[in-house]
């Protein structure tokens, strides 16, 4: 009977947050629309995707493994709490994404900071892609960590650019700079792959929330849905990178809030407002 109970209460909790999300999307997307935002496509060109865990490259940067950019994905072999057979899946999902789009797939070993380093310098990227600076997750702030050491010290090709993308968190206006814009159809087949690609995870990621952030997304650039991204120079990055660390309360009242689309964007305003306060001191 306990089961049983449990069964129905998980479908009447998807089904509530199904309506809510729907509803975020109407709103949020309205408020977005109301600033007349307007935002670019990213432009292509040799992009070095770090990856902290097997499915963020997806979830962030789909678009671009299915466009005809110079795409190199960069394991970074993060453990995620992962047991030893959990990892080598999620590492042989990463791998089938790969070898399916014909992507370079590199893993970082050793020392982070000096293999960072060395794939740089071999590979030259115009833009280093990494999760956006806001992160409740610790292994994606650990990456930002890695990068940040592996740039200093090293002779920096001026043109090269940091790119961010969205994973968990939703990026907000004015750090939204460009996008990759999907219709309707585009969106479904994204997350219809992600379940046949990433099967460890597909009863994990709450997939109708991540597509209400997308949806929303798509009033940046008058389009359906949208991945975005938050696209600076390196030394504009390692100046404000900083400003943007969160506080363990700030971290835990966010992973407290993560399925409520409107509240997280809330949230997020007022962090985002502190740390350009904090930025300007």
């Amino acid at each position: 009977m306990k089961k049983f109970l449990l069964f129905f209460y998980r479908i009447y909790k998807r089904a509530k947050f199904n309506i809510q999300w729907r509803i975020d999307i109407k709103e949020e997307g309205w408020k977005i629309k109301k600033e007349d935002v307007s935002i670019s496509e990213l432009p292509k060109g040799k992009k070095l995707v770090l990856i902290p865990h097997s499915d963020d490259e997806w979830i962030g940067c789909s678009s671009l493994l299915k466009r005809d950019d110079d795409v190199i994905l960069c394991n970074m072999d993060m453990d995620g709490n992962d047991d030893e057979s959990t990892h080598r899946r999620r590492f042989d999902e990463m791998r089938t994404v790969a070898d399916t789009y014909k992507r370079k797939l590199i893993t970082s070993g050793g020392d982070k900071v000096i293999f960072v380093k060395k794939v740089l310098a071999e590979e030259k990227p115009e833009f280093v892609m990494l999760p956006f600076f806001v992160d409740w997750h610790e292994e994606h702030i650990a990456v930002m960590d890695i990068l940040e050491k592996a740039l200093s010290g090293i002779e920096i090709n001026h043109k090269l650019k940091i790119a961010m993308y969205q994973v968990s968190l939703p990026i907000l206006i004015p750090h939204v700079t460009h996008c990759v814009k999907m219709d309707k159809k585009e969106l479904t087949q994204k997350w219809k792959l992600f379940k046949k690609y990433y099967e460890s995870q597909k009863k994990i990621i709450p997939i109708g929330r991540y597509k209400a952030n997308e949806r929303i997304n798509g009033a940046y650039a008058n389009s359906y849905a949208c991945e975005v991204f938050s696209v600076v120079d390196v030394k504009k990055w390692l100046e404000i990178r900083d400003d943007f660390n969160l506080s363990a309360e700030e971290k835990k009242e966010l992973q407290k809030n993560l399925q409520f689309v409107s509240k997280m964007r809330m949230l997020l305003k007022k962090y985002i407002l502190i740390a350009n306060y904090r930025g300007e001191q």
